[in-house]
């Protein structure tokens, strides 16, 4: 039989928030007092000897002793049952009640929850360096934008495997993760381990664009192996420079752009004039693609190239974008597509900053 993982309580507020507790005794005793357990000093409406947590193979029940115990917001009576995700109230103090597993396999149990039945592996090194002490799997990732937390990223994961095994490509989603769990594993410390497993998320967000819009299942797969790439980039060793000299080699011609009211820099690239024959060249089954279906498709495979070789996923956000136009001849329908890129971050504002300054010069 499987061990049950043992629980512990993770402070809400009062003199233990953020503090985590580990109930690894046959009986926990919560209280007011000093020498026990959990002391809970400077809650004046604690008594010394408050409540009783016991401990039996496994399964957990929180008793009043001298003080009133509210579970979820309800009075507690003896032997209430408690379990991961319970809130707890003692006094003035709450906890939350979360799974504790020892240190090696937390992260490896968070993800293999979300990834079911796919086996991926998990390196040595990184399950201690994604789940060192005071990380929690709601801790919220560094250097991204948003609030990715590292459940949000083992959902990024089961969601890669899951779409790419619809697609017939589930291997491709196996090395993907995979790629995450060796750049953490290669990590440094535990936050940059945590980061670099944050790929995930705009990894999965690709991996949606792509099958929707590549059709042919050899193309798809070109494009889905690109994205181990992902895991590569950082912006922080990201130079505009560099950047310039890629964009330089695209298909796609660069500009740089700013939102309405010059809110915010952005980076545009604008696809060349969509014509019939490019139309009838990707037509499946003898039904050619609109417009926008087929400008989607040369974005999203610009998007991938550039997300895989030269810039950080995790700082950008792309859509695409066909400026209103006075006329609406087929003519105009194929042109002024464009693939427009803003920052999401600090860092990756100052660096399109830095790269409109490089492009200009490289205009003169």
């Amino acid at each position: 039989m499987e061990e049950k993982p043992r629980l512990k309580l993770v402070g809400l507020n009062g003199e233990l928030e953020d503090k985590e507790i580990v109930l690894d005794r046959a009986t926990s005793t919560i209280g007011s007092r000093k020498g026990i357990h959990v002391t809970l000093a400077r809650d004046k409406t604690v008594v010394p000897s408050h409540a009783v947590i016991e401990n039996r193979e496994g399964t957990y029940r929180v008793s009043p002793m001298g003080g009133q115990v509210f579970v979820n917001g309800k009075p507690a009576g003896k032997n209430t049952q408690i379990k991961h995700g319970d809130h707890l109230r003692f006094g003035e103090t709450e906890f939350i009640v979360r799974d504790h597993y020892p240190l090696e396999e937390r992260a490896e149990a968070l993800f293999k929850e979300a990834l079911g039945p796919a086996h991926v592996l998990f390196p040595g090194g990184v399950k201690t360096k994604l789940f060192e002490a005071p990380f929690t799997d709601e801790h919220v990732l560094q250097g991204t934008t948003g609030e990715i937390n590292l459940k949000t990223a083992a959902q990024a994961a089961q969601q890669i495997i899951a779409k790419l095994r619809e697609a017939g490509l589930e291997k491709h989603g196996k090395t993907i993760v995979a790629e995450a769990m060796q750049a953490a594993e290669k990590a440094p410390d535990s936050w940059e381990a945590v980061d670099a497993v944050s790929h995930l998320y705009p990894v999965a967000r690709q991996v949606e664009q792509i099958l929707e819009t590549n059709p042919d299942a050899e193309t798809a797969e070109a494009q889905v192996k690109k994205l181990t790439g992902f895991f590569k980039q950082d912006i922080r060793s990201a130079t505009s420079l560099k950047l310039a000299d890629f964009l330089e080699k695209l298909p796609l011609k660069a500009a740089m752009a700013t939102t309405a009211g010059e809110e915010k820099r952005l980076l545009v690239l604008a696809l060349p004039p969509i014509t019939d024959a490019d139309l009838r060249a990707a037509a499946e089954d003898g039904k050619k693609p609109t417009h926008e279906q087929y400008a989607k498709r040369v974005a999203v495979n610009a998007t991938t190239e550039l997300f895989s070789k030269a810039l950080d996923a995790r700082h950008f956000k792309w859509e695409l974008d066909h400026p209103f136009t006075l006329t609406t001849s087929l003519d105009a329908a194929g042109r002024n597509w464009r693939v427009a890129i803003s920052p999401e971050s600090d860092e990756a504002r100052q660096l399109l900053e830095k790269l409109s300054l490089e492009l200009a010069k490289r205009r003169l």
